[in-house]
């Protein structure tokens, strides 16, 4: 999936842990190795966009958009339990 790239991210968007180390890192910094509930990650922060404004009629496309994404891992998040449940 794309080489492992996740595009420009807002806070939030990934697991809590690597969320906290991505966004303390510094532009062209490289995270050391880290561990989520879905295996292990290096986090490498290309640039950092600065913060901006728009209005809803701008947002709209990506509130509804970001509200499907979190969806669909919840519903992957759940998926998993359910297998990880049954293989024991």
């Amino acid at each position: 999936m794309e080489d492992g790239r996740l595009g420009t991210l807002p806070r939030g968007r990934l697991y809590p842990e690597l969320d906290a180390v991505l966004f303390a890192l510094d532009a062209g910094q490289v995270s050391g190795v880290l561990e989520s509930e879905v295996g292990f990650h290096l986090l490498w922060c290309e640039c950092i966009e600065p913060a901006r404004t728009v209005d809803l009629d701008q947002a709209r496309e990506q509130i509804r958009t970001r509200l499907e994404a979190q969806r669909r891992h919840d519903c992957q998040k759940a998926w998993i339990a359910r297998l990880s449940r049954t293989d024991a």
